[in-house]
């Protein structure tokens, strides 16, 4: 349990298995959640939704 509040893993989190050369290596995968605002750095959401609403009319 220490291991999993130490690395903020909770029941139900995904994560990748890789075996090294020094044992196994425990990644989390980011959940949809944590993943939100990920790109805010590249643009406004209103400006992407306009960019989109472009595009689909465009097709």
């Amino acid at each position: 349990m220490e291991v999993r509040n130490k690395c903020n893993i909770k029941v139900g989190d995904r994560l990748l298995v890789k075996v090294t050369k020094d044992g196994i290596l425990l990644k989390k995968i980011p959940g949809i959640e944590e993943m939100a605002d990920v790109d805010s750095q590249y643009g406004d959401i209103n400006e992407v939704k306009r960019e989109l609403e472009k595009i689909r009319k465009e097709y």
